[in-house]
Order: C-alpha cells, then sequence, then structure tokens
C-alpha cells in the first residue's frame, strides 16, 4: 500500500464514523445543515450577511483530488488525525 492509497484508506475509515466511538444522539449531518442554513437566511434579513453567502458551491474536481478548499498545502495524515499505535 502506497501513501496515497493509505490516506484514501484512512480519510473513508473517518467519513464513515470508524475512527471514533460515535454517539448516538448526535444529530445527522442533513439536520446540522438545515440548521446552519436557516441561520444564515436570519442573518441575510438582519443585513448581516449577502444572500450570495447562500449559495452551496459546487466542489471543483482540483479540490476534491486536494482533499480541501481552504489550504493550497495538502494535508498530511498526522495534520489531520491523531495516529493511535
Amino acid at each position: 500500500m502506497n501513501a496515497q492509497q493509505l490516506k484514501n484508506a484512512i480519510l473513508q475509515e473517518a467519513i464513515e464514523g470508524h475512527l471514533v466511538p460515535q454517539d448516538p444522539n448526535d444529530e445527522p449531518a442533513s439536520a446540522l445543515l438545515e440548521r446552519i442554513r436557516k441561520k444564515k437566511e436570519q442573518l441575510v434579513k438582519a443585513g448581516k450577511l449577502k444572500k450570495k453567502d447562500l449559495e452551496v458551491k459546487p466542489i471543483s474536481e482540483d479540490e476534491r483530488n486536494s482533499g480541501g478548499r481552504s489550504s493550497s498545502r495538502p494535508n498530511t495524515v498526522p495534520s489531520i488525525c491523531e495516529v493511535k499505535t
């Protein structure tokens, strides 16, 4: 297994929630996203946020390949998770 395959395997485990114990009382992501959308709408009505900020921006192919939007530097495994031995 090469480094990229290892990174992909770890990220897949993280996405599936297998890296940390899961709390069955946690709300689903869809509920969280809905609360965020409603809060943003309130901020737009209050004039604290622009309507264009409500738009959901699609993830570009480059962002998919690099693993994120915010960083121009790729993440390393130790920088995104705690490695337990």
